[in-house]
């Protein structure tokens, strides 16, 4: 976005140099606005006097947009500026098809340019579902990396969860990942059939690692949705990623059977507590999206069944994986 934010104003200033854009009063401060709130913040200057009439207006448009983000003001520029620039193009057509000037072709081809090959790490991350967030306003030049969950506007979400792990965001990671006694079953959960690491990567650049594994639980689900998921087993995907430099770990789970039926995810951030670093405060909740039709008449009871199942069932996870990290680490630290 920044660079679109750079190429649109730099655009802005050629096209008015050459005046090839017309900008109407009300447009003009809605982008000086939308400029200022973008490169300098929030508006601190006092308010200039009445009798300032231009002063005046260009202050209170960059003071409306007060709390907006850079990045937004950015956005939000471009948005306004692409239908002006467009227009601008198109003059330049006619101007040049009447006078039979030929550098319009020069100028179509660098509004065309390719843009710069994405990385294959960017790529990684995008197909990812990985952010990374600069964190300049908090003093904090270490970029932050943040696995995100899927929008889902639709989606039922319960079994929200607060709690604080008496260990370190690196203790709980770690037993996370072999927090089940082999062979499986473990008794703690007794449907876990397997588990396989389908991906791993070491993300350097960011002193960070991203795991995917696969997790194929035995379906016992009750009668009323095992008339539309048969099978023997259900199999899970879950993508965690711990950012070792911001001291987070992300676990996001999700079914890889019956998608076409709906979606159950489970997502949990450990992050280190605010007041004593040598613990962890974890968030987590579940959700699901009943997509099939043919369920629909079912949904309010799929969805009681699910959520009662989980709230239930959640908790003893939790403090099993509280055991395993005692019998890992000793008592905790006060």
């Amino acid at each position: 976005m920044a660079a679109a934010f750079e190429r649109a104003a730099q655009e802005l200033k050629a096209a008015g140099a050459q005046g090839r854009v017309a900008v109407n009063d009300a447009q003009k401060l809605q982008l000086y606005a939308l400029f200022k709130q973008a490169t300098a913040g929030d508006c601190a200057a006092a308010v200039p006097s009445a009798f300032r009439v231009v002063e005046r207006a260009k202050w209170s448009s960059w003071h409306e947009l007060r709390g907006t983000q850079s990045q937004e003001a950015k956005r939000r520029y471009v948005q306004l500026l692409s239908p002006l620039l467009w227009f601008a193009v198109g003059y330049s057509i006619v101007v040049a098809l009447r006078s039979r000037v030929s550098y319009v072709v020069v100028f179509l081809l660098r509004r065309r340019r390719r843009a710069p090959a994405e990385s294959e790490l960017n790529v990684f991350l995008r197909e990812h579902g990985i952010k990374v967030v600069r964190q300049p306003e908090a003093g904090n030049s270490v970029p932050r990396l943040v696995l995100s969950l899927p929008e889902d506007a639709d989606a039922f979400q319960f079994g929200d969860c607060n709690a604080t792990i008496p260990y370190t965001v690196e203790q709980t990671a770690d037993v996370y990942y072999r927090k089940f006694k082999e062979p499986l079953p473990d008794p703690a959960s007794r449907l876990l059939d397997s588990i396989e690491l389908l991906e791993e990567r070491q993300l350097d650049e960011y002193c960070a690692v991203f795991k995917r594994r696969l997790l194929r639980f035995r379906n016992e689900a009750p009668s009323l949705i095992k008339r539309f998921a048969s099978s023997d087993f259900v199999e899970y995907i879950e993508d965690s990623l711990l950012d070792k430099q911001n001291r987070l770990f992300y676990v996001y789970v999700k079914n890889e059977s019956f998608q076409s039926l709906g979606v159950l995810e489970d997502f949990a951030v450990y992050k280190a507590h605010s007041d004593k670093p040598h613990w962890t405060d974890l968030h987590q909740f579940c959700r699901v999206h009943i997509t099939s039709s043919s369920l629909s008449f079912f949904r309010s009871r799929i969805e009681a069944f699910i959520s009662n199942f989980y709230c239930k069932n959640a908790p003893d996870a939790r403090s099993y994986h509280l055991q395993r990290i005692a019998e890992e680490f000793g008592d905790p630290v006060e």
